[in-house]
């Protein structure tokens, strides 16, 4: 059971996103079953629930990323970023960039 109250499990600490984002390592191993559940209370006490069951796999194997340039100036060099010969169970896989910025927050910068 991950206590999900426990800020220090999440990676997002804002309740104003729709993204679960668990802390890096959180889910540990593969072939595991994690079942989430949702309870949320109206002003009047009625609850209501869903859930969500996910199996853990394997990370993918053998592939590389590059970026072309391997180096620049932020904001002034445009980057390709390019990933390959990945294998895994759950073909195809799908690809999401990220920067950090200066504050720390995450930026989506393609997928």
């Amino acid at each position: 059971s991950i206590d999900l109250s426990n800020s220090a499990n999440l990676l997002s600490k804002t309740n104003r996103r729709s993204n679960l984002v668990l802390r890096p390592g959180l889910l540990a191993g593969h072939d595991i079953l994690y079942r989430f559940t949702l309870t949320v209370l109206n002003s009047h006490g009625a609850a209501g629930s869903a859930s969500l069951s996910i199996k853990s796999n394997a990370p993918p194997l053998f592939g590389s990323c590059v970026a072309s340039p391997a180096s620049g100036v932020s904001l002034a060099t445009m980057f390709r970023l390019e990933c390959q010969n990945w294998i895994d169970v759950d073909m195809p896989l799908m690809y999401r960039f990220e920067g950090r910025e200066r504050g720390g927050a995450t930026v989506g910068v393609g997928s």
